[in-house]
Parts: C-alpha cells; sequence; structure tokens
C-alpha cells in the first residue's frame, strides 16, 4: 500500500545506532543491503591525524635541504684535507653538465670525421701526416694556447708491404689462411716447408732439445690467458726465440679472446725468419693434425714486409693547452696517439684516445674555467711503430722547456664502458686521486687505485717519477681485443655516449689536480 511504502521509505533514510556508543550505524540504502560508516570521531583524534602529516611534511622538506649540504660539505672538507679546493665540486658539475649533456655530438662527429676521412694512419704514411695536420687546424680552431706541430724523426719504419700469404697443404685440400704479417717482420719465402706446433715457451725448449725445431716453422699455439700483457708476451718475443732455435718462420696465434676467423696484427722484436700471425681457429687446426700424427701436412709462406732502414720519415707530434695561471711551468698531459696500424681504420685505437681527451680540454675551455697549472694535450705519434714521438716529447720538455710534469694521463685500452681511472703513484697521490674520483661521482676502476696506471705514450714521463694515469675502460679488460689491430678496428664499434663518459673522467681528474694547492706527490718528493 501508499502508507506501507512510505513507512518503508522512511525507515530507509533513517539510521539507527547499532548499540549504545557504537560508532557505526546500519543504513539499507537500496533495499537490499546493510552499510556500515562511522557517525562520530573525537576531536582530539583528527587533530592528531592533521599534526602527525604536517610533522611529516616539515622533515621530509629538511630533509631535502640538509642532506645534500651535508653531502656537498663532506665532499668538500674530504676534497680540502688533500688540498683540493672545496670550488672544484661546482666546476666539476659544470664539466658534466657540459660534457655529458644529451645534445653533445662533437666528441664522436670527431671521431668519425677522422676516420672516415683518413683511414688507417700508420707510421711514415701520408694518411698520418694529413691527419696531423687536420687536428692542428681543428686545435686551432678551438683557440688553445700554444697550439704546436712538434717534429719527430721516424727512424727504422715497419713496411708492411703488399703481400703476405701462408697456406696449409693436405693430401687432399689446400688451404689458404686468413692472415697478417706482425710487425718488424722481415720478407722471406717458404715452400711445403714442415712444422711444430708448440702451446709455451717452455714446450719450445723441450722440442729444442729433442732436435724438433731445426729447419721447421714454429706455431706458436698460446690461447688467451685472460689479459692484454701475458698473452702478447709470445707475439713480442716468439719469432726472435725460435730463431734461435734454428726455426725458420713463425707463425702466432693472434692475440684475442674472440675470434671470427680474424688476425690481429701488432708489433715485435726484429727477428730473422718471418713472422706472421694467422686466426686462432687455423692454430687449432694445425694443432689438431700435429696431437693426431696427420701425416704429408706442410706449410707455405710468403711475405714481402721489411724494416726500412735507409729512409727516414718526417712527423709531428700535435701539442694544444690550457696555460695555467698561476704556475704555467707545471704540467699535466693528457692525450693518446693519432697514429694507427694499417688495418680498420684505427677508431679504438687509438683515435677515440685522443678524441675523448680533446673534448676535455674544449669543455674546460669553452666553459672558461681558469686553471692553476697548465692542462696539456698531445697527439703523439708512432706509438705503434716505436713510440718515437713519445719519446721526443718528454726529452724536449725536461731538456728544453724548463717545466716539470706534475701527471701524466693517456687513453689508449678504449672507450667503452669507461669504470674510472688506473693510476700508478706514491700512496699520497694515489689518496688524493682517489678522492678526486669520489668529487666527481667516479668509482676508480677494477684496481685503479692499486697500481696499473699508465700508457706507452707517458712511460717516458713515468720514467722520471712523475705519477701516471690511464682511463679505464671496461672493454679494456677483455671486449677491447676482440677488434684491437683488425680489419674490425672501426667507428661502428664505438659507444657515443661512453666517449664522452671518458672525456668526463679526463676533464674532472686534470682540471682537480691542476687546481690543487700544491703538487700531486710523486717518488720525486720522497
Amino acid at each position: 500500500s501508499d502508507q506501507g511504502e512510505m513507512s518503508s521509505a522512511m525507515n530507509r533514510r533513517s539510521p539507527r545506532v547499532l548499540e549504545e556508543g557504537s560508532p557505526l550505524v546500519e543504513e539499507d540504502v537500496n533495499g537490499d543491503g546493510v552499510i556500515q560508516y562511522p557517525v562520530k570521531q573525537s576531536r582530539w583524534f583528527q587533530w592528531s591525524v592533521i599534526i602527525l602529516g604536517i610533522v611529516i611534511l616539515v622533515v621530509i622538506a629538511l630533509l631535502a635541504i640538509l642532506v645534500p649540504l651535508a653531502i656537498v660539505k663532506g665532499r668538500g672538507s674530504d676534497a680540502e684535507d688533500f688540498g683540493i679546493p672545496g670550488s672544484c665540486g661546482a666546476e666539476v658539475d659544470q664539466l658534466r653538465a657540459f660534457i655529458l649533456n644529451s645534445s653533445n655530438t662533437v666528441p664522436y662527429s670527431t671521431l668519425s670525421t677522422l676516420t672516415a676521412t683518413f683511414g688507417t694512419r700508420y707510421s711514415g704514411t701520408a694518411q698520418l701526416e694529413a691527419a696531423i695536420v687536420w687536428l692542428h687546424d681543428l686545435f686551432q680552431q678551438y683557440q688553445f694556447d700554444n697550439v704546436t706541430l712538434q717534429p719527430v724523426t721516424l727512424q727504422n719504419v715497419w713496411v708492411r708491404g703488399n703481400t703476405t700469404t701462408v697456406t696449409i697443404h693436405t693430401p687432399h685440400f689446400n688451404k689458404s689462411l686468413s692472415v697478417l704479417a706482425l710487425g718488424r717482420s722481415p720478407s722471406g719465402s717458404l715452400t711445403s716447408a714442415p712444422f711444430i706446433v708448440v702451446k709455451s715457451f717452455q714446450q719450445l725448449t723441450d722440442f729444442h732439445q729433442l732436435n724438433l725445431t731445426q729447419d721447421r716453422i714454429v706455431v706458436y699455439n698460446m690461447p688467451w690467458v685472460g689479459a692484454y700483457g701475458p698473452s702478447v708476451a709470445v707475439r713480442n718475443t716468439g719469432a726472435a726465440i725460435a730463431a734461435r732455435y734454428g726455426a725458420i718462420g713463425c707463425l702466432v696465434r693472434s692475440i684475442t679472446p674472440f675470434s671470427l676467423n680474424t688476425p690481429h696484427t701488432g708489433n715485435s722484436e726484429a727477428s730473422t725468419i718471418p713472422n706472421i700471425a694467422i686466426t686462432p681457429e687455423d692454430a687449432q687446426l694445425l694443432q689438431y693434425y700435429q696431437d693426431n700424427e696427420f701425416e704429408d701436412i706442410s706449410i707455405s709462406l710468403f711475405t714481402n714486409s721489411y724494416v726500412d732502414t735507409q729512409n727516414p720519415r718526417p712527423s709531428n707530434n700535435v701539442l694544444a693547452q690550457i696555460t695555467g695561471t698561476e704556475h704555467p711551468e707545471q704540467i699535466i698531459v693528457l692525450g693518446g696517439h693519432i697514429d694507427s696500424w694499417d688495418v680498420g681504420t684505427g677508431a679504438m685505437d687509438d683515435a677515440t684516445g685522443v678524441i675523448v681527451c680533446l673534448e676535455a680540454l674544449r669543455a674546460i675551455k669553452q666553459l672558461g674555467l681558469q686553471p692553476k697549472r697548465t692542462i696539456r694535450l698531445v697527439a703523439w705519434t708512432d706509438e705503434e711503430n716505436g713510440a718515437a714521438g713519445a719519446r721526443v716529447y718528454q726529452q724536449t720538455s725536461a731538456n728544453q722547456w724548463n717545466e716539470t710534469h706534475i701527471l701524466a694521463m693517456e687513453s689508449d685500452s678504449g672507450t667503452n664502458e669507461p669504470r674510472g681511472v688506473n693510476f700508478t703513484g706514491v700512496p699520497g697521490a694515489r689518496d688524493r686521486v682517489r678522492v678526486i674520483s669520489n668529487l666527481a661521482g667516479i668509482e676508480p676502476g677494477l684496481g685503479g687505485m692499486n697500481g696499473g696506471g699508465g700508457g706507452v705514450d707517458i712511460t717516458p714521463i713515468m720514467d722520471t717519477g712523475v705519477p701516471g694515469m690511464n682511463l679505464d675502460s671496461a672493454w679494456g679488460a677483455e671486449k677491447y681485443f676482440w677488434y684491437h689491430h683488425t680489419e674490425a678496428d672501426t667507428v661502428d664499434k664505438i659507444n657515443p655516449e661512453d666517449m664522452k663518459r671518458g672525456a668526463y673522467v679526463m676533464a674532472v681528474h686534470a682540471f682537480c689536480v691542476a687546481n690543487m694547492e700544491e703538487t700531486l706527490p710523486s717518488v720525486n718528493d720522497v
């Protein structure tokens, strides 16, 4: 009835308290269920929630202000304890913003232009000298101080020649190998010569004592042992040792942890027998033939490479700097080598090293930062052939320029995945470099603070007691050597963002050392 419906509607609209003192009521909203909700709360509870919310907001705001200040204060305090100005932190931030800016394409663009325009840049070639002039002009465009071509005479330049071949002869087929003559190899020709495969220098000695090396080609099948230094000894000295044991030729398994039938060239000690790099795959094949006593297997080889002892070649280091405002005679030098091997385009080794250091100096210049000491950039020539550029630079600096090197820095082990720096110096110097790395937010590279810093081009400087540092790349431990000294060393292997990170690492360390209150400690101070 109408009266019943009205009574029911009134009952739905009138909530009732479930029991006395209960904060809940029930209301039949739709006539098909019961809903409970609060009807009253104490005033003190409501105000407590409001006050607690305000307190939380205030604490968050204070933390947002005080924590960064504490970090900066602590960072600056550590730095100032070692004579590194607290203001260096602000300059580090400027360098980070400039170099790592997503719109900064200068380093990779410069690298691409260099490698595409001039290709390989081996010592004594027209390509190298043209690239040196181009780099000199670029330094001038950036308005660096004292942009200079430093003359270097290249003696005993090795010339690859136009033909190097190695062929394995078997009763059923002949196999032509992918090969590259090794630096300083003389010319030579051998036809269907016997061979002996060795896995170590000790095994070579054992075979020699059994008269198994005389008049044979020695094949070194020494695998990668986890690092370049221990692995490369066979390439450096293998041919000379084999020649002393009566060998007539030398084949060296390429120094690499990974291969796609790619031979790797590189320098070696002068020897009297042809010295040629073969791939790991072919070294393993020859090992298989020997281990399984295959018969009638022989090797023919030919190379017309030679060392030119008659015609010195002119070349140049390229120098530029930002002159120090207080101690211009105290030098922080950084750089890489502009020359390369005659395969690939020398992008990783070492065009990236030069360009990364160039970008570091460009950033300091463009930002108008003023170092107290001189920061000098050097693109060394002839690193691969014999390091004449490094020797000339050190000798000229020491004997003619009346200056003192405080730190020598180099980038020559790749720039992909930079991890920080490797450093060689006395404990006090290591402590300061570690603080600078922390200022930049950079954790030193694996083993970076335990020695190992250096490089071919800064070795003459370090030999005088100067601390040495190199950019540490995660690729430098292994992946770098997939491409090292091969036709595959091309610009597509380079990560543009990692180039910028490497430049940032070099810029921060160079600038902060240049602005220290006192010079970086060295063995010469002890």
